[in-house]
């Protein structure tokens, strides 16, 4: 433990009190101005382009990105495009996924025969865009490129009316140049989702731009959100959900990175037991647990050797410790940690340093977290 171990771990050991006492207290749908418990208000109203245009067609929409849910068991780009993708088949459109790696997929339970035929089976085309390596382009342009091409193609044999991409790896800057160019994707909508760009993600973990890649990447992401035409959006409802059960268990829920407050959590739960210890509150049954992907590092070693450092500290601290188990779940996909989440008396904590909204909070919110 360092110097600034110390100095923020009361602050924060007190965030997370203030935290365990709000959530364990109960309140009701007449607190928080819930209607009910019919699950969360979309915040844009579903409204076809069929409604839109004065036509029966069904709209068809298509999401480019290189992670969607189960395929890749997680990451919030594709927990959220995966889920717009159910909501709007659901709702009558013809949804097309363009999934940017190809035919990898990244779990364990299929390949991308498997998932395909698991979107299939939802009203959804999973289409796998293979990368084809261009002479003095980078991996990013290339699948950018063939993004595009392949996209053309679709759109040729039966236009899209809308086509998402978010602003990461700017997988569609070449489209998106194209129509503004007018030479290209005629009459189809394009939309960017500004979730997190390269620079600010290694700006997050105390790192730079390292090579003539990543400033390509870099001018990739920048690009395609200023390419496109800047739109607002609607305003929604929506809900709060306390339980009645006190909570026992603390959960960091992101990826074990820098930027994502692994540190912060780490040294508030450190200030925690310490608090705990010194009032004699030992015998709990507080149970803290880590939930996301543990791929990069911090500090220079690997994020769990991190996070398994700083469990062995808290566990010297006080003994026997206050804290009964700890987890550490780094190989759960979307809809497995969703319901983790859902199935205990827990408070989430999403300690991010540099983001203000990120997508994890409306997949907390969503399930009353």
């Amino acid at each position: 433990m360092t110097a600034a171990w110390v100095s923020r771990a009361p602050l924060a050991a007190a965030v997370l009190c203030l935290a365990l006492v709000l959530t364990a207290a109960p309140a009701s749908a007449q607190d928080v101005g819930v209607d009910g418990d019919d699950g969360v208000k979309a915040g844009l109203p579903v409204l076809t382009l069929g409604e839109w245009k004065g036509s029966s067609e069904k709209p068809r929409v298509a999401i480019v990105a290189s992670e969607f849910s189960g395929i890749v068991p997680n990451g919030g780009v594709g927990t959220f495009y995966t889920a717009l993708a159910r909501e709007l088949s659901s709702a009558g459109h013809n949804v097309t996924l363009l999934y940017t790696q190809g035919t990898r997929s990244h779990s364990s339970l299929g390949d991308f025969g498997d998932w395909r035929d698991h979107y299939a089976s939802q009203g959804v085309d999973l289409v796998p865009v293979a990368h084809a390596p261009h002479y003095g382009s980078s991996y990013h342009a290339s699948v950018s490129f063939r993004a595009f091409l392949e996209l053309s193609r679709l759109h040729d044999a039966s236009p899209f009316d809308v086509i998402h991409f978010p602003d990461w790896q700017g997988h569609g800057y070449y489209s998106v140049l194209a129509k503004r160019l007018g030479i290209g994707l005629e009459g189809a909508v394009t939309c960017v989702m500004t979730h997190g760009p390269l620079r600010w993600a290694r700006l997050g973990n105390g790192e730079s731009l390292y090579d003539p890649s990543d400033l390509e990447c870099d001018f990739l992401e920048r690009s395609t959100i200023r390419l496109t035409p800047n739109t607002g959006g609607g305003e929604g409802e929506g809900r709060k959900v306390a339980g009645s059960n006190p909570v026992d268990e603390i959960v960091f829920f992101g990826r074990w990175e820098a930027r994502k407050g692994v540190r912060t959590f780490c040294d508030a739960v450190g200030g925690l037991v310490a608090v705990m210890a010194e009032r004699g509150d030992l015998n709990t049954e507080l149970k803290v647990t880590f939930m996301g992907s543990d791929r990069g590092t911090i500090e220079g070693i690997g994020a769990r050797a991190y996070v398994e450092s700083c469990v062995s500290d808290w566990r010297a601290i006080a003994e026997p410790s206050p804290i009964s188990r700890v987890s550490l779940l780094s190989d759960l996909d979307s809809r497995q940690a969703h319901d983790y989440l859902r199935g205990r008396n827990c408070v989430a904590v999403l300690p991010s340093l540099f983001e203000n909204s990120p997508l994890s909070v409306f997949e907390l919110i969503e399930m009353g977290v």
